[in-house]
């Protein structure tokens, strides 16, 4: 039984196809389920890596059932050297880009990979073994990489009854010996577990799991500055998964490897309490003594509104409603509105005279200062809004940053 949602039947999908067990046995379910219509609804693509002696097998089962049931079949031929660096995330990498790209060029839904119960509890057992931090342990239902679909409709399936219902249809298939070579951990692992000690693990998985949605449903309601006082009290892990949250959700999709570096990049950034900015590809995480967030670059460059009547004003990072002038300092129109220069001074009887000085000391952000608003009339600085003010309504000024 194929785990699917309600529109899966009126998709065009593309099955990863190996010729091997699993994905053999997918479609074989997905012919069942299609019947004569399955070459509107279904495509094979199929990788070569050329990685063992016995890949002319593999061949003829791949093209056989391609024939079988007159589906295209898109193929690509690739070649290991050393330099590649580890086969596995190597090959990985290829066969997604290749996907994603044939889904881009002829507007198919989704890819269908033939992962079971099996391979699932095997990569939580490698998360384990690295310390790995993931969204979700083991295998989801459906996911995104490299910008397509991927789909595992067997995740409920264990590896035996795959097997038990190809030997049972007496169904041709290629058995793939480097799925037994003890060089490499997973198969290492997969020789480790007996059935009892699967089920064993499957139920912390899930327990794992289930913890683990909790702890990124109480991150889901953070608000969008995070106090330093909350962050600190977390766990090392917890702090961990707060920043692969933040990164998962504020800066699109990244590659593994770049997701893991920002990551690092960011908790040791985070150790500081000093005003600091660290970019995140397009997002720029600003940190403040007393808290952080995620947000776009914030533009510095610099503005200047004449304000002759009645009006709103309103930029990337501010609005101000301007009816009554009186709540600036009593000016009278007209007047100019800009950000401050390096070397301005307050025309008022303030004791501080320097705008930055009088910024810092009103505890405006580092990240506001360079585009908060000062009034001037007659090229003199006559007024500059206290922050508290703003932040308490006081004055009809709004940010549009956190």
């Amino acid at each position: 039984m194929l785990a699917v949602d309600d529109s899966f039947d009126h998709r065009k999908h593309l099955l990863a196809f190996s010729g091997g067990p699993d994905s053999v046995y997918l479609l074989l379910e997905l012919a069942k389920r299609f019947g004569t219509n399955l070459s509107e609804h279904v495509r094979l693509i199929y990788v070569n890596y050329h990685d063992s002696p016995f890949v002319p097998e593999e061949e003829k089962i791949v093209n056989h059932y391609a024939s079988s049931y007159n589906l295209h079949l898109y193929r690509k031929d690739v070649y290991y050297n050393k330099d590649d660096g580890n086969f596995e995330e190597w090959a990985r990498n290829i066969r997604y880009r290749f996907f994603s790209d044939i889904c881009s060029q002829y507007g198919l839904s989704d890819v269908l990979t033939a992962h079971h119960k099996d391979d699932s509890l095997e990569t939580y057992l490698l998360q384990k073994e690295r310390n790995a931090l993931p969204s979700h342990f083991g295998l989801r239902q459906q996911s995104k990489v490299d910008g397509v679909l991927v789909l595992r409709p067997l995740l409920s399936m264990w590896k035996s009854e795959i097997y038990g219902e190809l030997e049972r249809k007496g169904v041709p298939y290629y058995e793939d010996i480097t799925n037994h070579d003890e060089h490499t951990r997973r198969n290492i692992l997969r020789k480790q577990l007996d059935p009892e000690k699967k089920v064993s693990l499957l139920r912390e998985m899930e327990e794992e799991n289930r913890r683990l949605n909790r702890l990124l449903s109480s991150f889901a309601s953070l608000p969008e500055r995070i106090g330093f006082s909350f962050y600190e009290n977390l766990s090392e892990e917890e702090r961990k998964r707060l920043i692969f949250f933040l990164l998962d959700n504020k800066t699109g999709t990244l590659s593994p490897s770049r997701r893991e570096g920002l990551a690092r990049e960011m908790f040791e950034f985070l150790k500081g309490r000093k005003d600091g900015t660290l970019n995140l590809e397009e997002k720029v995480l600003y940190r403040t003594g007393e808290d952080f967030f995620v947000h776009e670059r914030i533009a510095t460059d610099d503005y200047e509104f004449l304000v002759d009547g009645p009006t709103r004003i309103k930029t990337p990072f501010m609005e101000i409603d301007i009816q009554d002038p009186d709540c600036f300092n009593h000016l009278r129109f007209p007047f100019v509105i800009r950000n401050p220069w390096p070397t301005d001074r307050i025309g008022t009887d303030l004791s501080t005279k320097d705008v930055h000085t009088f910024l810092r000391r009103q505890k405006v952000p580092f990240y506001l200062r360079q585009v908060y608003p000062i009034f001037l009339k007659d090229d003199i600085i006559r007024f500059v809004p206290f922050h508290k003010d703003i932040l308490e309504g006081k004055l009809p000024i709004r940010f549009l940053l956190p």
